[in-house]
Formats: C-alpha cells, sequence, structure tokens
C-alpha cells in the first residue's frame, strides 16, 4: 500500500502541464538548469516555476544541488524508470486479463 501511495506522489507530480514541461526542459538540456534558465524557457514568473519545482523536489522527480549563488536542478532517472515500471505492470495485468478470457 505504500507503494502505491508513493507511486501517486509521483503522478500527481506529473499531471501538472506546467510540472510536465519543467521536466522536459530538464531532460533536453540534460539537468543542470537554474530557476532563471527555466523561466527564460517557459512562460511563467520565478516564484511559480519555483513552486512547481519544490513539488518535484518533494515527489523526489528531481535533485538539486548548489553552485555558487544558484542552485541547478536535474533528473532522478530512477524515478522515471520507476513510474514506467508500475504503469508496465498495470499494463502486463490488462494483457494476462485479455488472454484469460479468451
Amino acid at each position: 500500500m505504500e507503494e502505491d501511495a508513493d507511486l501517486v506522489l509521483l503522478l500527481e507530480a506529473l499531471a501538472s502541464p506546467i510540472r510536465f514541461r519543467l521536466l522536459r526542459l530538464l531532460a533536453q538540456e540534460g539537468g543542470n538548469l537554474c530557476v532563471s534558465e527555466l523561466v527564460e524557457r517557459i512562460p511563467r514568473s520565478q516564484p511559480v516555476v519555483s513552486h512547481h519545482l519544490r513539488l518535484l523536489l518533494f515527489a523526489r522527480l528531481i535533485g538539486v544541488k548548489q553552485q555558487g549563488k544558484h542552485n541547478y536542478y536535474y533528473i532522478f532517472p530512477d524515478k522515471l524508470k520507476e513510474i514506467r515500471d508500475a504503469l508496465a505492470s498495470v499494463e502486463h495485468l490488462l494483457q494476462q486479463r485479455r488472454e484469460d478470457q479468451l
């Protein structure tokens, strides 16, 4: 049950178009983008971007490292694999069910 709660947290974090866009930008750029670089790429204010980054951090989809005066964000690829594997297991169960009905 706790595993399901963790997965739901990850999926909820991805359910926002802004957060999904931030994740895509980090993936496109290979991570290591600061807030000001992310703000330049999406039409949102710095406080809005920072808020959504905090939610992605809380879900542990991204990490942050400080370099000088800036925080740089990057993706945890293992979390994306966790989501992919969980959805694949659901798809596998559906496929088994279909085969059993034949």
